[in-house]
């Protein structure tokens, strides 16, 4: 039996379905900053000991403390596929900052004072709910299934999941080989591939359940005002307002409301 568990650009997939990823509008400049604690408290201290948010209009910040006490930064940014295509390690560094212009200093570095070259990734997703016909012997599973973007924190978990399911198919039917591994193959391809998740990375919000540790509203021009602060809700809008509902209130509280022209800032604990 073929499996095809060689992510997003899977070269398996084409046995089964022409689907190909799709660029999703939004592309990531990441960042390292290496060291924190001693080399770049500022950024210790703006990012806390969870995961960092600061989103706005477009563009946002994602970042987050690593075991090892470096910091992993994400830079979002709406722009098209071409977006800084081909550029240097010079030119993306400057492409990335331009595309926050106006934004804090405590925010632009992360990416200014950030170790090493950066790296630009496209994100490209699946359509919703990609299915495929049954091909005696041949299945997908994981990112060459049904690539999503990050937002929602899913992919892994899920490959993991359809890992675990292929197992017990497997296993369930242990004298299924060559052609006759049939039934096996097609309950694998016939399986659903998570759409609830994917629709809410496909519109753009985070909703894993997590405990808030601080959130601020205000101008990205601007640092976090404790007396901005408002308390979060368990969903939150990644990076297109006009699309996704208002965000509903959890135990935590209600809902923050989304300002026309301001940020989210947001720190969460593990």
């Amino acid at each position: 039996m073929l499996i095809g568990a060689d992510g997003a650009w899977s070269k398996v997939r084409p046995l089964l379905s022409d689907a190909r990823p799709a660029y999703t509008g939004i592309s990531f400049v990441e960042a390292d900053l290496h060291e924190a604690a001693r080399r770049h408290p500022g950024a210790v201290d703006l990012i806390g000991g969870g995961f960092f948010l600061a989103l706005a209009g477009e563009r946002g910040f994602l970042a987050h403390q690593e075991p090892d006490g470096s910091i992993h930064v994400y830079a979002a940014v709406r722009a098209a596929e071409d977006w800084l295509a081909g550029a240097g390690p010079a030119e993306l560094r400057a492409g990335a900052l331009a595309a926050f212009d106006g934004w804090s200093d405590a925010l632009r570095a992360l990416l200014a004072d950030a170790d090493g070259e950066l790296t630009l990734r496209r994100i490209h997703a699946l359509p919703v709910g990609h299915r495929w016909e049954h091909v005696p012997g041949v299945t997908l599973l994981g990112d060459a299934a049904h690539l999503m973007s990050p937002f929602a924190g899913e992919g892994a978990n899920l490959a993991m999941q359809d890992g675990a399911e292929l197992a017990l198919a497997l296993t369930a039917h242990p004298g299924d080989s060559g052609p006759r591994c049939a039934p096996t193959s097609r309950r694998c391809s016939s399986a659903p591939r998570s759409p609830p998740g994917s629709r809410r990375t496909a519109c753009g919000r985070c909703s894993a359940p997590t405990r808030w540790a601080r959130c601020w509203r205000c101008s990205p021009a601007t640092g976090p005002s404790r007396a901005e602060a408002r308390r979060a809700s368990d969903r939150l809008v990644a990076m297109d307002d006009s699309t996704a509902p208002a965000p509903a209130a959890d135990a935590n509280g209600p809902p923050s409301p989304r300002s026309p022209t301001g940020a989210s800032w947001t720190r969460r604990s593990a």
